[in-house]
Order: C-alpha cells, then sequence, then structure tokens
C-alpha cells in the first residue's frame, strides 16, 4: 500500500493507492457488519470539478485483515480528459456499513 492516502471512518480505514489506482479497506471492529469505501471520481472540465462516476469497495472479511478493489482512473494529468479539461480527483470516504460514512479526504490522482 506505498503512496496510500487514508481516510479513518466508523470503525474501520478506507485507503486509496494512487499508483495501480486501488483502494484498500480494513474493518477494525468485530461487529458482523463489515466496512467499506465509498468513492467518487470529480474531473475538471476547465472551468469547475464535475462528478463523473462512483461506487464502493467492500471488505467482509475477518476483521483486521484487508481487501482491496483494483480500479482505473483517469490522472490528474490527462489532458484532454472525457470532460475536455486537465484534472482528475478522487473523494475518499471510509463507511460502516451500519453508521455509514462520517467526513471524507479528497485525493488528487497525480501517481
Amino acid at each position: 500500500m506505498s503512496s496510500s492516502v487514508c481516510q479513518t471512518g466508523p470503525y474501520g480505514k478506507s485507503c486509496f493507492q494512487k499508483y495501480g489506482d486501488k483502494f484498500w479497506v480494513v474493518d477494525t471492529y468485530t461487529n458482523g457488519r463489515g466496512h467499506y469505501a465509498q468513492w467518487e471520481n470529480w474531473l475538471h472540465n476547465g472551468s469547475t470539478w464535475v462528478l463523473y462516476r462512483r461506487g464502493t469497495c467492500s471488505n467482509d472479511l475477518t476483521t483486521g485483515v484487508w481487501g482491496y478493489c483494483n480500479k482505473e482512473f483517469y490522472e490528474d494529468s490527462t489532458s484532454p480528459n472525457p470532460l475536455g479539461g486537465r484534472g482528475s480527483g478522487i473523494r475518499l470516504y471510509s463507511c460502516d456499513a451500519l453508521v455509514g460514512c462520517q467526513g471524507y479526504t479528497w485525493i488528487l490522482n497525480n501517481g
């Protein structure tokens, strides 16, 4: 998980590894509910940031065991991106299956 940026959430942690575009998720509390990363990919269209796509990465493994999901995102330096601008970022939430998400981390996808 080198070069990862993490967000701590209720009863777990979610990280984004820029190189390889992987989400890593760990449940840190044995409550039988699981933990997941919720992500949003934002692209810059030349004047503003626009939500391009979103999704989740779930971890239903044993408490303390990291799970991951492999995705593919545009790099921040891609020009032009599909919206005609330059810029790609990830909004990362770390969420408990019952409690939900609390706060997020913004990550410029420049890995």
